[in-house]
């Protein structure tokens, strides 16, 4: 699992991979406390809704 989050991914492919439908619930319950607690990172930090986001863990 770790290894996954080792590569940049949309958020698409994080909520699949929690098998989660719903995309506001994942935003609310799942990606907004990662990216808070600094476990996630984005890659453009400077932009949060762009359609090209991805997200990351640094190591």
């Amino acid at each position: 699992m770790a290894e996954f989050y080792q590569y940049r991914r949309s958020r698409t492919e994080l909520q699949a991979f929690c098998h989660l439908s719903d995309r506001e619930h994942f935003r609310k319950a799942v990606l907004a406390p990662l990216l808070d607690a600094g476990w996630l990172r984005r890659t453009q930090p400077d932009k949060p809704n762009s359609p090209r986001q991805k997200y990351f863990r640094e190591h």
